[in-house]
């Protein structure tokens, strides 16, 4: 086994969704989940499009009911502040930063589930991508 690390400098940039999400710096989604240069630019940005994906649908319906509230962007919702950024904004990346893009399903095909108890339980994956159940 090769003691090889990757580092050096990677390409970086933005994704950009629709209007109403904040872009999406890949520099900084690399250094918050500690990805290093062995994950390439390219494919470093693919997953973070899927991820993008994956998250905007889910919330399509919460930004829907925003933008005809009249926000135009995330940031615009009125919520708390952590250093001088939206808390939705904030929370918003960290739904990017732990979205598992379509196809990236659990082997056992159902994921863990907490309820208001906090007793565990199972539940059938109901993660969709493209109309589609993710298998």
């Amino acid at each position: 086994m090769s003691g090889f690390v990757a580092s050096g400098p990677v390409a970086s940039g933005h994704i950009n969704t629709d209007v109403f999400w904040p872009s999406i710096d890949l520099d900084e989604l690399r250094a918050t989940l500690r990805i290093d240069a062995s994950v390439t630019a390219p494919r470093l940005e693919t997953a973070a499009v899927a991820a993008a994906i994956s998250v905007n649908r889910e919330l399509s319906g919460w930004r829907a009911i925003q933008q005809a509230a009249g926000h135009v962007e995330l940031a615009d919702v009125p919520s708390e502040k952590i250093n001088n950024v939206s808390v939705l904004v904030h929370l918003y990346r960290r739904a990017i930063e732990a979205a598992r893009p379509c196809g990236a399903a659990s082997n056992s095909g159902s994921s863990p589930s907490v309820t208001r108890t906090g007793a565990s339980t199972s539940r059938e994956s109901s993660a969709t991508c493209g109309g589609n159940k993710a298998e």
